[in-house]
């Protein structure tokens, strides 16, 4: 809660006591009950238990007006979540919300279902889309092409920035993703921002990824994938990376650790010159591409912008520093691109991305470089909030979070 000197004291909540057991990915304030004050959507999510599961199920806090949340007595989604995000899309003056899920629990790779719900009034939602738009993290309601209906923007692991517009005429969701030229930017996307960075009256993409600091290489002409199925038929899903290396495509794990996945491969490779020849998923499993059960690719792993043509948009990487590390946040004000990074998540094979905790591009300068932050080199960031006009918030998934003067370094 913030006082009238400008200083910030925390306000005990019971209930957010009481339910500080589940695992929050993301939230978002809204009035959820159109009474003129924010409540909260609280999206809890996690790998540790199955979909269905009550310590995966969402959360909503209803404000009486003064700031005092009570939970919502209902039932609501219990997925993993990835992230949540409202707008009016059909002007009734309720609030409706898109829930974007992360993955399957014990299934990575699977798209599980999203969910875009209609607000009915009285706290109460229906569904009025169920879709495996892919693997979520991120998510934004805007009117891309200035045409009155709004567009649902959305990004996740291992697929393209997607756009959903909403048809009036016929009250449903149709897929632009491919009109707006979107179709090939498959990537490790984590964060979304929409601003118009150029200045000309539309509306601009720019988009965290993990950046090119990073083992793996991606490109429409080599893409990394994906191969999803039941190699050894023990009805548990495998799944197999292959990677462009130095022009040869090879598996991303090694013998020994697929060996562990899928034991019937000891047989096959007896040794690892043996396994250094395989090129393709048809030399490790002898199964052709064509007939497994789903294949993912990544074409892309810079953090980019797209240029808003107007019905279609222009790509143009971040500059280089800004791809030494994951983006993770990203804020923007008239002059600058603010973002945080660095992530320790990943398995050991591919290593950390702890080159670049946070840093200012400035828009005002043609080809700038990264302004470094006044951050500690092995901060996590995890999202960016303003403050007021010179200080920015940056908050941790774990650890302690800094308050930095961004535009007096």
């Amino acid at each position: 809660m913030k006082k009238a000197n400008g200083e910030y004291v925390i306000k005990e909540m019971p209930v957010f006591i009481m339910d500080k057991i589940y695992e929050d990915v993301d939230a978002m304030a809204f009035d959820i009950d159109a009474d003129g004050d924010l409540d909260i959507y609280a999206l809890s999510g996690g790998n540790d238990y199955k979909e269905g599961d009550p310590m995966l199920e969402d959360r909503v806090y209803l404000n009486d007006g003064e700031g005092n949340f009570t939970k919502l007595n209902a039932t609501l989604l219990a997925t993993n979540g990835g992230s949540v995000s409202s707008f009016d899309f059909d002007k009734d003056g309720l609030q409706d919300l898109f829930i974007g899920n992360r993955s399957i629990p014990g299934w990575y790779g699977l798209s599980p279902n999203s969910y875009i719900l209609k607000n009915k009034g009285q706290n109460t939602f229906e569904i009025v889309l169920k879709s495996r738009f892919g693997m979520i993290t991120d998510s934004q309601w805007v009117d891309l092409d200035d045409d009155g209906s709004v567009e649902l923007v959305i990004l996740g692991d291992w697929m393209p920035i997607s756009v959903w517009t909403y048809d009036e005429s016929s009250e449903k969701f149709i897929d632009k993703t491919k009109q707006f030229g979107l179709d090939k930017t498959n990537g490790m996307w984590n964060v979304l921002n929409i601003s118009d960075i150029n200045e000309d009256g539309k509306l601009d993409i720019i988009a965290g990824n993990t950046g090119l600091n990073f083992k793996w290489k991606a490109s429409l002409e080599k893409p990394v994938k994906l191969y999803l199925d039941d190699f050894d038929k023990n009805e548990q899903l495998d799944q197999l990376i292959f990677y462009d290396y130095f022009g040869k495509y090879v598996p991303f794990a090694s013998k020994d650790k697929l060996v562990q996945q899928i034991p019937s491969l000891k047989k096959k490779f007896l040794n690892y010159k043996t396994f250094s020849q395989v090129e393709t998923l048809k030399d490790l499993t002898g199964k052709e591409e064509s007939d497994i059960l789903e294949t993912k690719y990544i074409y892309e792993l810079r953090s980019m912008s797209y240029l808003n043509l107007g019905t279609s948009f222009s790509s143009q990487p971040l500059p280089t520093n800004a791809q030494l590390s994951t983006i993770e946040d990203i804020h923007v004000d008239d002059t600058n691109i603010v973002f945080t990074g660095n992530y320790y998540g990943f398995v050991t094979e591919l290593g950390e991305c702890s080159s670049n905790a946070g840093g200012v591009i400035s828009l005002a300068e043609e080809n700038s470089n990264v302004q470094t932050l006044n951050l500690p080199k092995s901060f996590s960031g995890r999202k960016i909030i303003k403050l007021d006009e010179n200080n920015l918030l940056f908050v941790p998934n774990n650890g302690d979070s800094f308050i930095v003067n961004y535009k007096n370094q």
